[in-house]
């Protein structure tokens, strides 16, 4: 009698350790999603303003020297928005509750030890 309240007190135990680690895992993820999507904004504003300045530069293209600094300028937003939306989609890629799933795995194989 005493081994069944132990393997249960057991189990209770690692199934409260996962919960907390799932709403550890959940605040993460939640996080991350916050992060992809201000990153994804910093994308479309930097595109946004490339394409301004790209069209700007053809506008003022006749002058000699202005439109080589509009392309300068296009080019680094370009690039500021490769970067945001490299850095946004990078942060999407990444696996959610990873950590909770190898924690389940293990749970598991404690548990079927408890009981066995």
């Amino acid at each position: 009698m005493s081994g069944g309240t132990t393997s249960a007190s057991a189990v209770l135990d690692l199934l409260a350790a996962h919960g907390e680690l799932s709403s550890v895992e959940l605040g993460e993820a939640k996080q991350n999603v916050v992060s992809a999507l201000a990153w994804t904004v910093v994308a479309i504003v930097a595109g946004l303003s490339a394409w301004c300045a790209l069209n700007v530069a053809v506008v003022i293209a006749l002058p000699q020297a202005p439109w080589k600094s509009l392309c300068g300028v296009a080019v680094l937003n370009l690039a500021a928005a490769l970067v945001a939306g490299f850095k946004a989609r990078g942060l999407l890629r990444r696996p959610l509750f990873e950590l909770t799933r190898r924690e389940l795995a293990r749970d598991a194989r404690s548990i079927l030890e408890i009981v066995s």
